[in-house]
């Protein structure tokens, strides 16, 4: 069986300390592949870039092109 594909996007990094108990669920569960975007705010050093938080914690990012400025 293909295993299903689970895409999550953060746009902030409260919203990332919030959902990461769920990210890392979907990470270990195997019939699901996490898809993590990371986009917005959650992309600015002055918001506290969460992509340094995210890889820290062993997640993959597929895509962080996302950006307000």
């Amino acid at each position: 069986m293909q295993k299903r594909k689970i895409c999550v996007v953060v746009t902030a990094r409260p919203s990332y300390s919030r959902i990461k108990t769920a990210l890392a669920a979907i990470d270990q569960h195997p019939d699901l592949e996490l898809q993590l975007v990371i986009a917005g705010s959650a992309l600015l050093d002055r918001y506290g870039n969460a992509v340094d938080f995210i890889e820290k914690d062993g997640f993959k990012i597929v895509n962080s092109d996302i950006s307000l400025e």
